[in-house]
């Protein structure tokens, strides 16, 4: 069953369909030219075939399963209206097909893609107005793919890319109108690419990148509204990337973090509006920990607990 029509061609369309491809799109007059109104789930060539003539999507987009190695019957495609999911495309090693798309009118997802490596075909997409995600991608190993991004109104997650080494493809963005998640991922060294970014309006949390070693990339965000959470990073040593980090909105954590030595690099914060919590970081010398909240405003309940390197 179809949710779906051509504008122009007037195809009858069933009601409930959820994923669905319109079948007329190819038979459109200008190559290109078709606006396909409805969501598509593709999820085989024959889905894809269907549609190749779509330059407009008017609601969302669903790409997954196999039988499929590029994205070259969407070459024609350039506007989506809605989300777009690339989730479990078992065998697409790169976005290749997709250079014509400059918007995404929702949020981007790139999920659990078995041998995705990169994210080239993303290369002319300016304007994304909802969050990104990519998540559970084993062989992901760059984003440069997305350089023209400058504005993500929503928040990133970047989780579970075991390959990733760096975030250098968002180089270019200023604007996280969210939160930033970046968790699990195994060999990321640096977050350099982040260094645009001057606030957050949700969460910051780092957490569980064992190669990580500093968050530099971060120096140039002033305000975090949300939580920020510093957890089960074994690698960092200090925290001056977060040197000009003045607000917090909510509760903030510095926990687990068996290297941490010091807590320095939070020399601006001024105020916390929620409880703050330093405990069981196994390089941290306790003493330390009290006397860096002593400058702090903290709106509730401070907990320094299992702080357990030597001091000075």
């Amino acid at each position: 069953m179809l949710n779906a029509t051509c504008k122009g061609i007037g195809v009858s369309m069933g009601a409930l369909a959820l994923l669905l491809s319109c079948t007329s799109c190819g038979n459109a007059p200008d190559d290109c030219q078709s606006i396909c109104e409805g969501s598509y789930g593709l999820h085989s060539a024959e889905d894809f075939a269907e549609m190749e003539n779509c330059g407009t999507v008017t609601e969302w987009i669903s790409i997954g399963g196999d039988g499929f190695e590029n994205l070259d019957p969407l070459a024609c495609l350039s506007v989506v209206g809605d989300n777009l999911l690339i989730m479990g495309a078992d065998e697409l090693g790169d976005l290749s097909g997709l250079e014509g798309v400059t918007e995404i009118g929702g949020f981007l997802m790139i999920g659990e893609n078995q041998l995705l490596q990169n994210l080239d075909g993303l290369e002319g997409l300016t304007s994304l107005d909802d969050a990104l995600s990519i998540t559970n991608n084993p062989l992901l190993a760059d984003t440069e793919g997305l350089l023209q991004l400058s504005s993500i109104p929503g928040g990133i997650i970047i989780d579970e890319n075991g390959a990733l080494r760096d975030v250098d493809g968002l180089a270019n963005v200023t604007t996280i109108g969210r939160g930033l998640a970046i968790r699990d991922n195994e060999t990321l060294e640096n977050v350099d690419g982040l260094s645009g970014i001057t606030s957050l309006g949700a969460k910051l949390e780092i957490a569980r990148n064992p190669a990580l070693t500093d968050i530099d990339g971060l120096s140039n965000i002033r305000s975090v509204d949300g939580l920020l959470n510093i957890e089960d990073s074994v690698s960092i040593v200090e925290l001056n990337g977060l040197s000009g980090l003045e607000n917090v909105g909510s509760y903030m954590r510095i926990v687990n973090n068996d290297s941490l030595l010091s807590l320095e690099g939070l020399s601006s914060l001024s105020s916390v509006a929620g409880d703050m919590y330093i405990r069981d970081n196994d390089s941290l010398c306790e003493d330390l920990a009290y006397e860096f909240t002593a400058g702090i405003e903290v709106g509730g309940d401070i907990y320094i607990e299992n702080n357990t390197g030597e001091c000075p």
